[in-house]
């Protein structure tokens, strides 16, 4: 994953600013940050990484990248 952000930190900072010029992002990016504040506050480890990972996979999303999970066996 870090080469992945390595590679694409041109694509990130550039999502950083697309709540401000969709309106509409601005409250899914205000949201996924309350859930992981939220998890935090409860002192939910697991709650606060699957926050995380969702925050992380739709900010991804908003910028055109899919992280494909891997397969399991």
């Amino acid at each position: 994953m870090l080469s992945i952000l390595t590679a694409r930190a041109e694509i990130f900072l550039e999502s950083q600013k697309l709540p401000f010029i969709r309106a509409e992002r601005a409250m899914e990016t205000w949201q996924e940050h309350r859930k992981i504040l939220r998890a935090l506050a409860r002192r939910s480890s697991g709650a606060a990484q699957k926050a995380m990972h969702e925050h992380v996979r739709n900010a991804a999303l908003r910028t055109g990248i899919a992280f494909v999970a891997p397969a399991t066996s």
